[in-house]
């Protein structure tokens, strides 16, 4: 598993989980103000940033979140404060689900929620997914399958497979799975969400706030699909609020 890792050894520590298609480079915005109070990892999922498909060629949601779980194990961290956005969020919420000892608190950023959002309602993924199950298929198909992810409020260039990987993906998450999760949650929980977001309507952040356990709640006007971007100094205050100062920094590294 590649990841970034910033910020003091001693103290607090925070995880985050980037969505799809992503990477460690999802929370960069975060990073500045997160590291100089706690520590601060960003890891890639397989297949997706620096980490190989190979490491965890499973796509299902179970299996996502267990990788978190032996990326603590293998950096000897019991337990810390873990971030999802988007997809993300709901393998961050698996793992406080499963394993809510691990989990000080969960900071759900931009995630699906108790029903289906339009980024999936209207996006063919389940037939996109088998279409693309054929590698070959998948770079014949590039270009409209990048259009048809632009048409659902997606933006940017990713790397080649990242859209066939990402439609595997959605094809095995279980929303109503999640929603029972997100109703049975142990541990405090933080909700951002924006009124403007392209792909998850407001009201769906709204209804997570409104079943989780307490915790800070933000809901931003603009912003979009990314929060973490454009209000990095509110969602870092809400993470950090109870960690103690200091101002050490870290470096990059592959477990």
């Amino acid at each position: 598993m590649a990841y970034v890792d910033e910020g003091p050894r001693d103290g607090p520590a925070a995880l985050a989980l980037h969505g799809l298609p992503g990477s460690h480079r999802d929370f960069r915005w975060l990073a500045p103000a997160v590291r100089e109070h706690g520590r601060f990892l960003r890891l890639d999922f397989p297949g997706f940033g620096d980490t190989p498909e190979a490491t965890g060629p499973e796509y299902d949601v179970p299996s996502r979140a267990a990788l978190v779980v032996e990326l603590l194990d293998a950096l000897g961290l019991d337990r810390v404060d873990l971030l999802g956005h988007s997809m993300g969020g709901i393998i961050a919420t698996a793992v406080a689900d499963r394993w809510p000892d691990r989990v000080a608190r969960l900071h759900l950023i931009a995630t699906p929620g108790l029903v289906m959002h339009r980024g999936l309602r209207r996006m063919p993924y389940r037939t996109m997914a088998h279409v693309l199950r054929s590698e070959r298929r998948a770079r014949w198909l590039r270009p409209i399958v990048g259009r048809l992810f632009k048409a659902g409020g997606f933006g940017g260039r990713y790397a080649d497979g990242a859209y066939r990987r990402t439609m595997l993906q959605l094809e095995q998450v279980d929303l109503p799975a999640h929603a029972e999760r997100l109703q049975r949650l142990a541990v405090p929980t933080g909700v951002f969400w924006c009124e403007d977001d392209p792909l998850i309507e407001p009201e769906i952040g709204a209804g997570i706030a409104r079943v989780v356990p307490a915790g800070p709640r933000h809901r931003f006007q603009d912003g979009g699909h990314n929060p973490q971007k454009f209000y990095a100094t509110e969602i870092a205050d809400a993470l950090r609020a109870d960690w103690p100062r200091d101002d050490k920094r870290g470096t990059s590294k592959t477990a």
